[in-house]
């Protein structure tokens, strides 16, 4: 049951790390026109290199 947990959680992760590699141009632009926040950049292009460091070498 953990492995399958664990297969999943990965999946999810994947998902979301190309989710994020689609918005990100949007988030970037948004933030230059100051609609987001300096702090909400930041953590979002923490949690997007975090991911693109585990799965961005194969895309």
């Amino acid at each position: 049951m953990e492995r399958l947990n664990s297969d999943t959680n990965k999946k999810s992760d994947e998902e979301k790390y190309l989710k994020f590699k689609e918005i990100l141009p949007l988030v970037e632009e948004r933030h230059e026109d100051g609609e987001i926040s300096e702090s909400e950049y930041t953590d979002f292009i923490k949690k997007y290199q975090s991911l693109e460091g585990q799965y961005g070498w194969d895309y």
